[in-house]
């Protein structure tokens, strides 16, 4: 009865270390959701942003002097997944002038709005970085001249760039290359993570901004996929069983 105990016991804390480890790992697993700290704007006499003072947001480069101002910046905020989803594609299908669809974020950028998505699914840790080759905006401002919206897709997996004020960023001693974003992150789920991601609007891009770098910091916390409801129920069932092998051993 010993050796059953003993190996019921063994078992156990396998399949509960199995979960330990995988909550404490640097490594992003498939599903893991990085939550979308809003960011929060600070704007002028006249309602115009002047600064993202914390949160996320991203930054463009208009005068294209390699380094994003803080009139520079627009807030992110969270869309209906809450945030980036690790191993998966996210998009919405179709026009979406309200983004009232949108799945990873959403922003408004010269008074229209507009959101990130995924083309091709992220993947990766906090030592090599996040593979971002799939990352892309949709934005849908006005024209004025023909009376419709017009649906732009950017993406936005080239051109890495570094910006000259990495210390106010936050990104001083990393070099940006293509396709790849910074991560930072404890490997403990419900901690707090930030990326930064630097990139550059394709040459001749119908959005009018070719070839202006561009600069995203996302933050808020890593939340691990939910664990299915059958590993539960194995956790449950050696509980149990260890629990029948003690009052055996009594009796």
């Amino acid at each position: 009865m010993k050796t059953t105990k003993t190996v019921l016991q063994s078992t156990l804390m396998l399949a509960l270390g199995i979960i330990t480890i995988g909550a404490q790992a640097a490594v992003l697993n498939t599903g893991d959701l990085l939550t979308i700290t809003t960011g929060v704007s600070v704007y002028d006499t006249y309602g115009n942003s002047i600064n993202v003072t914390s949160g996320s947001y991203f930054g463009f480069d208009g005068n294209v002097d390699h380094k994003i101002t803080s009139t520079e910046k627009i807030a992110i905020s969270p869309g209906v997944d809450g945030g980036l989803r690790i191993s998966s594609t996210q998009h919405v299908a179709g026009p979406d002038n309200t983004n009232a669809n949108a799945q990873i974020d959403m922003w408004n950028f010269f008074g229209y709005g507009g959101h990130d998505y995924t083309a091709l699914a992220p993947t990766g840790d906090t030592t090599s970085g996040i593979d971002f080759s799939g990352w892309s905006w949709h934005w849908r401002p006005f024209n004025t001249y023909t009376g419709e919206y017009n649906d732009l897709y950017v993406n936005m997996g080239g051109g890495a760039w570094q910006p000259l004020n990495c210390t106010s960023l936050g990104c001083s001693g990393y070099t940006f290359t293509n396709g790849i974003a910074r991560f930072q992150w404890d490997g403990v789920y419900g901690h707090a993570y930030t990326l930064d991601y630097a990139a550059t609007v394709p040459t001749g891009d119908p959005s009018g901004f070719g070839n202006v770098p561009f600069y995203w910091h996302l933050e808020g916390t890593v939340n691990a996929v939910p664990i299915p409801a059958t590993a539960l129920l194995f956790g449950s069932g050696l509980t149990g069983l260890l629990g029948l092998a003690r009052r055996r051993r009594k009796n």
